[in-house]
C-alpha cells in the first residue's frame, strides 16, 4: 500500500475521512472512494472538460492510494 503525503491526508481530513487505510474497514474505504469520486468529478475536471486539474489529479493519487 501506498503511504499518503501532506496533501492527500489533509484532502481526506477535510472531507471528514480517515487516512489510515490499514485499518480502515471494507464499508470506509468504498465510502473513500465514493467521496474522493464525488470530489473529482465536482471540482476536479479542468476547464476544457478533456483532463484533470490539480485538484483532479490529487483525488486520484488518493485513489490509486487505496488497498484493492
Amino acid at each position: 500500500m501506498k503511504s499518503l503525503d501532506v496533501k492527500q491526508t489533509a484532502l481526506l481530513e477535510s472531507l471528514g475521512l480517515t487516512n489510515d487505510f490499514s485499518n480502515a474497514t471494507d464499508d470506509e474505504l468504498v465510502e473513500i472512494e465514493d467521496r474522493v469520486c464525488d470530489e473529482l468529478m465536482l471540482r476536479g475536471i479542468d476547464e476544457t472538460g478533456d483532463g484533470v486539474n490539480d485538484y483532479g489529479a490529487l483525488c486520484e493519487s488518493i485513489i490509486d492510494a487505496l488497498p484493492e
